[in-house]
C-alpha cells in the first residue's frame, strides 16, 4: 500500500498537487490512498492522481503502508505515523528561499512534472464574476465596502456579479445585496459555482487556490504575505501591494498591517481592469493569453542536482513561467505591471 498523508488546510493541500503528480507518475501501477482532512481531496481521485481518499485518521488505516508520502512540517507526526509504515518520505510543506511552495514540493522528490496546473479542465467561459470578499485571516482582507463598489461598477458596465461567501466569511453578509450574494458551506458546492464563473477575483485564500486549481482565471489579491511562497497558481494574476510588514519581515499575526487598508478604490478597479482584459481575456483550455500561457521545464533531477534547482528558480522574478503566474505591483492610486 502506498499513501500520502497531508494534514494541510484547503490551500496547503491544492498547492501539493504537482508533488502528487511526480508521486503519481513514480508509481503509475501502484494503488495510491491519500489521507487528508479536507473535503476537497476527492478532487484528487477525480484527477486521477490518487486512487483512493480518505480524512485523517489513524483508524482508518488496515494494513501497513508500504510507503508514506507525509506532507508535514512537524517532527511530532512523523513520531506518530511512523509504526503503521515501512518507509516514510518526508515533504516539507514549509518554503525555503524565495521558492514556491508547490515548486519546491515537487522538486524535492526529484523532478518537476510535465503540465499538470489543474485538476480540472474548464468546458465553457461562465456566466459571471465571482468576488471573494474574505479568506481565513482578516489581515488578508481589503474593507469588504471596496469589494461592494468594484461589483457595483462592473455590474454597471454589463457583469453579472455573484458575491460568494465561504463559511468563515458568513459575518460579511450584511455588507452585500442578498439576492447577490451566496453562501457555501461546502466544497463540492463550491466547485459547481467556481465552474460557472468567467473568472474569479480574491485574496489569499483556500478559495483563490481552490479556483485556480479548476482552470479559473484568478486574481489574487497579496499583502502581508509572500506571494512568491503562496501564490495560487494556473492562470492567475497575483496583485502585490507593497506591505512595511513584509518588506520587515514582521509577522502579520502581531503587527496589524494596514496595507490592504490603504488601497484605493481607483487602484483596485484598474488592477481588477487589467485582469480582465489579459489574464481573464480568455478562460478556456489551449486558448491562454501569448505569454500568459503555464507550462514546465520538465527534467528529472536527482541528487545534488536538486540543489542546484532550487537555486535556478529561487530569482524573485514577476513573472513565473512554470506556475502561470503573472504579478502586478499595486500602489496608493496607481500599479505598475511587473
Amino acid at each position: 500500500m502506498i499513501a500520502i498523508w497531508h494534514e494541510g488546510a484547503l490551500g496547503d493541500l491544492l498547492l501539493s498537487r504537482l508533488a502528487f503528480r511526480v508521486i503519481r507518475k513514480k508509481h503509475p501501477e501502484e494503488k495510491i490512498f491519500l489521507f487528508a482532512r479536507q473535503e476537497a481531496r476527492f478532487l484528487f481521485v477525480e484527477a486521477g492522481l490518487v486512487d483512493k481518499a480518505l480524512p485523517t485518521s489513524l483508524s482508518l488505516i488496515n494494513e501497513r503502508i508500504s510507503l508514506l508520502y507525509l506532507f508535514s512540517h512537524t517532527r511530532s507526526l512523523k513520531e506518530l505515523l511512523s509504526p503503521f509504515v515501512r518507509r516514510l518520505i518526508p515533504v516539507s510543506t514549509r518554503p525555503q528561499g524565495r521558492l514556491h511552495l508547490a515548486l519546491q514540493e515537487a522538486i524535492s522528490l526529484g523532478t518537476l512534472p510535465e503540465g499538470g496546473l489543474f485538476l480540472k479542465e474548464r468546458t465553457s467561459q461562465g456566466e459571471f464574476l465571482l468576488l471573494h470578499p474574505g479568506s481565513g485571516a482578516p489581515y488578508k482582507c481589503l474593507p469588504p465596502f471596496l469589494w461592494r463598489r468594484l461589483g457595483e461598477e462592473w455590474e454597471r458596465r454589463g457583469e453579472k456579479i455573484i458575491f460568494l461567501l465561504g463559511p468563515a466569511e458568513e459575518g460579511l453578509k450584511e455588507y452585500f445585496p442578498p439576492e447577490k450574494t451566496v453562501l457555501s458551506f461546502s466544497v463540492r458546492e463550491t466547485v459547481k459555482i467556481i465552474l460557472k464563473t468567467r473568472a474569479i477575483l480574491g485574496h489569499d485564500s483556500g478559495l483563490s487556490h481552490l479556483a485556480a486549481a479548476l482552470g479559473a482565471p484568478t486574481l489574487a489579491i497579496f499583502g502581508p504575505t509572500p506571494w512568491w511562497h503562496w501564490a495560487p497558481f494556473g492562470r492567475v494574476m497575483v496583485g502585490k501591494v507593497a506591505c512595511s510588514c513584509l518588506e520587515e519581515k514582521r509577522d502579520p499575526h502581531t503587527c496589524n498591517p494596514s496595507c490592504l487598508k490603504r488601497l484605493s478604490f481607483k487602484s483596485l478597479f484598474s488592477l481588477s481592469e487589467l485582469f480582465l482584459n489579459t489574464t481573464a481575456r480568455s478562460g478556456l483550455p489551449g486558448v491562454v493569453e501569448p505569454g500568459l500561457a503555464p507550462h514546465f521545464r520538465s527534467q528529472p533531477v536527482e541528487g545534488a542536482e536538486v540543489e542546484d534547482s532550487f537555486q535556478r528558480l529561487e530569482e524573485p522574478e514577476m513573472w513565473v513561467p512554470e506556475l502561470g503566474i503573472q504579478v502586478v505591483e499595486v500602489a496608493g492610486e496607481h500599479f505598475l505591471k511587473g
